[in-house]
């Protein structure tokens, strides 16, 4: 996608190998007793962590709900007591049910877990958070999104729900939070005394798309399909599916016309993908971005009353200049970047327009 757009990256695991872990400072005094074996486990993920004995050599053995092996090693732990391993590409992240069992090979210590079902939908209309959860516990949801921290409206808010017959449920409208599709959300589960945490990662449904290009990005949910329209006239002009990972629920594809060609946007087609639940249907910005290279401004046209943001760069990486605003009714904008840049012939213009409702499309064009 384009330089604007906000990549969505998940880790990848190697081997069953050791990762350190940076932490603020150094334990201070030594227990009575070797420290007890704790898990941090995010289902999806391919690696599980946790702290045990400072210095001491870990067995770790990692299997699913039918008892296969999924992974195996020996982990050393550091200077306190944190410890990390993660399975080699080609396996299953971690998912409800698999078992992680761990050995001290120094103190005899033992600990197993099996991984609870904890699942995760957000719903980017009504705000709201719902998911299974061990019954009768407490699920920590945390929410936030800093894309629009130039408005003022970024946010980060963490909320304790309780589990009832297995299922949970918050509506982020009580904290004064409006999910916007793009927006994080982690759902963690913890035992008695945080020995255990289990967690989930989900991205709130959103699509990113540029002008020019066939690709696209987005989130839908954990294995959901994403289904995507581009019609012109009444009649579809391209198609383009993706599936949520079951890590953090983004999806990547590229928009193909009848023939199985790609197809590349133009501006101007109707959108429509019903996964992402709320104001799922609009028409794609044109933008028409251009450069006043006299004015040093830039100018386009983004969605309504939308939210944009211009970004313009010497093609030798010397002079840069950001502006940003809310456009007009009618879409369209201008920004003056005078008191920041000169810009002139050459120069990298980008310029990301953001729906109601947190999708983006861009463009980007050099000046001549």
């Amino acid at each position: 996608m384009g330089s604007l757009l906000g990549a969505i990256r998940r880790p990848l695991a190697g081997g069953l190998v050791l990762a350190t872990l940076l932490v603020g400072s150094l334990a201070t005094t030594a227990a009575a007793a070797p420290r007890p074996i704790t898990f941090e486990i995010f289902i999806g993920d391919s690696c599980v962590s946790g702290r045990a004995k400072s210095n001491s050599f870990l067995k770790v053995i990692i299997t699913d709900r039918s008892g296969i092996q999924k992974g195996r090693g020996a982990v050393e732990t550091d200077t306190d007591g944190y410890w990390s391993a993660c399975m080699q590409q080609g396996v299953r992240p971690m998912a409800p049910g698999d078992k992680v069992a761990v050995t001290d090979f120094e103190t005899g210590q033992k600990r197993a877990f099996t991984v609870p079902t904890l699942t995760g939908k957000v719903d980017r209309g009504t705000n709201v958070v719902s998911g299974k959860a061990p019954t009768g516990t407490t699920v920590e949801v945390e929410a936030f999104d800093f894309r629009f921290d130039l408005w003022g409206e970024q946010y980060d808010s963490v909320q304790h729900v309780v589990s009832n017959s297995g299922s949970y449920s918050y509506d982020f409208d009580k904290a004064g939070v409006d999910i916007k599709g793009g927006a994080s959300v982690v759902i963690r589960w913890r035992t008695g005394a945080d020995v255990v945490m289990v967690g989930r990662f989900q991205i709130a449904p959103f699509v990113v798309m540029s002008l020019g290009q066939s690709d696209f990005a987005g989130a839908s949910g954990p294995n959901k399909l994403a289904q995507l329209t581009l019609s012109r006239n009444g009649g579809v002009v391209a198609r383009g599916n993706g599936v949520g990972a079951y890590g953090d629920s983004s999806f990547y594809g590229d928009f193909a016309d009848g023939d199985g060609e790609r197809y590349f946007l133009k501006g101007g087609e109707q959108f429509s993908a019903p996964v992402l639940g709320a104001a799922s249907s609009w028409r794609v910005p044109q933008i028409a971005g251009t450069a006043n290279l006299a004015a040093d401004s830039i100018s386009g046209r983004c969605f309504s009353n939308g939210r944009f943001v211009t970004l313009a760069q010497g093609s030798n990486g010397l002079g840069y200049g950001l502006g940003y605003g809310t456009a007009k009714a009618d879409g369209t904008f201008t920004v003056d970047l005078s008191d920041q840049v000169d810009i002139g012939k050459g120069f990298r213009i980008g310029i990301l327009c953001s729906s109601p409702e947190g999708d983006e499309v861009s463009q980007e064009f050099s000046t001549r």
